[in-house]
């Protein structure tokens, strides 16, 4: 069925409502002072978590690429993985060069509540 000038114009309205819920929301959780203790304790709660985070600074990574920068196995970097996914702090995406085959990321959290931060802190404290 063909698309009509209504159909694109209801898309259109639909688009800028979902982008304003999407910055009240990054607004409601950057103002919450409980969103960087929830962070927190996410991220101290499995061994490995923020220096697993912490290693897709650079941008998207693949399993095998952060099990070569963590020196850990593929189960350990695959259950650290899910529960960081499991948790919102980090994305899956489909690796376009490689079908069937994913890439971690940050989740747009990063940008809004420095999820980094935090890590640092975490990975520093786990050193010393």
């Amino acid at each position: 069925m063909p698309e009509t000038e209504g159909s694109q114009q209801n898309i259109g309205a639909i688009r800028t409502r979902l982008d304003n819920l999407e910055s009240m929301m990054r607004l409601s959780i950057a103002s919450n002072p409980d969103s960087r203790l929830h962070i927190e304790r996410v991220l101290r709660a499995r061994k490995g978590a923020s220096r697993a985070y912490l290693a897709l600074e650079s941008g998207p990574k693949s399993p095998d690429e952060l099990r070569s920068l963590l020196a850990k196995s593929q189960a350990t970097v695959s259950k650290v993985m899910a529960y960081l996914f499991e948790a919102g702090l980090v994305e899956r995406h489909a690796d376009p060069g490689k079908p069937g085959s994913i890439r971690w990321a940050w989740h747009q959290l990063e940008r809004t509540i420095g999820i980094s931060k935090v890590a640092r802190m975490i990975d520093r404290d786990a050193k010393a």
